[in-house]
């Protein structure tokens, strides 16, 4: 077996890359990597174009936060910065995690079985040994002698080597640590949906937020038509108020009219047929009597009837003069709280009217906001999309190795207890087996030394002696 360090390439080897400039540092911490192991100027340059993005969603963030505030509030308020600012830190947090993550170059299992057939191959010494590890070989051949030279137990981590129990003669190959398992995907797929959501959910609220402004006059102008209706609305609506008593009386006396009309017009009628049969030499008789009476009856309630017709010919002229007069003032709370109806949700029911009436302004809305929801979601899709770099593997070799010191170390420890117990096991068994021999030694002389006595509980065998 090769040596590990001879296929190692020696630090002095990698290519040297001068300091990275001030600027340059403040994108690379933005993009979350490590300037030390950025061996080449074209992956520090694709790092700090990262953190560009990066800074530029941040900074896109925090505009269209304090646009939106200053939307909802009606004007600008200093206040709104301190909370563009957390959701922009917010906002670069969550995609500054997404980026920063190494991105595997191929999964766990699969980097196993590849490195598993290099191995049947016959890799072997040309393998590089990243950490000298030892992995079993399971090549045709080696399983009978591995049976023959493997020890009973294998040595733990920590022991010292055996010239038996390692090596190409034990079924043993030398192999570069595994990497470390790349995240869950359902951690990884809601972590990018969560990014997601929140892109849609701003470029959402922001687009109406530009579109209110940049359609502002408008929306004024249609907010000062619906202002001007709703006040409208109430001058009829008093309007209205004030002829309700009146058209109540003319409704009850054209009721009243049409209920009286009929009988005066009948009792028209009787007095008219009968005044031409009467003679003025019936006037005394009963007859005459009759008629007279029926007479006064008619000319009682045409009276009544005609008054009622005049009533009402005042109370139409009355209405009609009301109605030719301009419309009552509205009350001043009234108006005041039709110009305190200019907010957000007013506006933004401004907007939906001449979306509606407009189509075409329909797609200047899904317009803006794709490019907004492109620009938000840059990271997370250039992180998608993005091949693995020489840095991803370099960031996944150092956890593989972190995880193996790790798991060294625990198995060392797990050893040092076990080794212990099995030390404290011993010690047992020796005292167990002094104690056998000694108590075998009195009985067959039957001598009981000082040192026995002096072990013996105080006041044991006083009855017995």
């Amino acid at each position: 077996m090769s040596d590990p360090t001879a296929s190692r390439p020696a630090e002095d080897a990698l290519p040297q890359v001068r300091r990275a400039s001030p600027p340059t540092r403040v994108l690379l911490w933005c993009a979350g990597v490590d300037p030390t192991k950025l061996g080449s100027i074209r992956l520090r340059l694709l790092y700090s174009a990262y953190g560009l993005f990066l800074l530029l969603v941040a900074i896109l963030a925090a505009t269209s936060f304090t646009v939106f505030g200053s939307v909802v509030v009606g004007h600008f308020n200093p206040l709104l910065l301190p909370f563009g600012l957390l959701w922009a830190m917010f906002i670069f947090a969550a995609d500054r995690v997404i980026v920063m993550e190494p991105k595997r170059p191929r999964s766990h299992r699969s980097e196993r079985r590849r490195r598993g057939r290099a191995g049947r191959r016959g890799a072997g010494d040309d393998t590089v040994l990243v950490t000298g590890l030892l992995a079993p070989d399971r090549s045709p051949g080696a399983a009978a002698e591995a049976a023959a030279n493997r020890p009973a137990a294998a040595a733990p981590p920590g022991a010292p080597d055996l010239p038996d129990n390692t090596g190409p003669a034990a079924g043993w190959r030398p192999v570069p640590p595994d990497l470390d398992p790349a995240p869950s995907r359902v951690s990884t797929l809601a972590k990018y949906a969560l990014r997601f959501t929140l892109a849609v959910l701003a470029a959402l609220l922001v687009s109406e937020a530009l579109l209110l402004i940049i359609f502002a006059p408008e929306v004024n102008q249609k907010l000062a038509d619906t202002h001007h209706t709703l006040i409208q609305d109430k001058r009829e609506q008093l309007r209205a108020e004030e002829l309700a008593p009146l058209q109540a009386k003319l409704a009850s006396l054209d009721t009243r009219i049409g209920a009286d009309q009929p009988v005066v017009d009948g009792l028209f009628t009787q007095v008219t047929d009968q005044g031409a049969h009467i003679t003025p030499a019936e006037e005394f008789l009963p007859t005459g009597k009759a008629y007279h009476l029926l007479v006064s009856d008619y000319n009682t309630r045409n009276d009544a009837l005609q008054a009622e017709i005049r009533e009402r010919n005042t109370t139409d002229r009355s209405v009609q003069g009301l109605t030719a007069k301009p419309l009552p003032a509205a009350p001043a709370d009234f108006l005041a709280k039709v110009a305190r109806s200019d907010g957000f949700l007013a506006r933004h029911a401004a907007l939906n009217q001449i979306v509606h009436e407009n189509r075409s302004l329909a797609q200047w809305l899904w317009i803006i906001r794709g490019t907004l929801l492109a620009f938000d979601l840059l990271p997370l899709v250039i992180k998608m999309l993005a091949r693995p770099s020489p840095y991803d593997e370099a960031i996944a070799l150092q956890d593989a190795a972190l995880s193996e010191h790790n798991a060294t170390m625990f198995d060392a420890r797990r050893y040092a207890t076990a080794l212990e117990a099995s030390v404290a096991r011993a010690g047992m068994r020796a005292w167990h087996t002094t104690e056998l021999d000694y108590i075998d030694f009195v009985e067959r002389n039957g001598v009981r030394s000082l040192e026995w006595r002096a072990r013996r509980p105080p006041g044991a065998g006083k009855g017995n002696s």
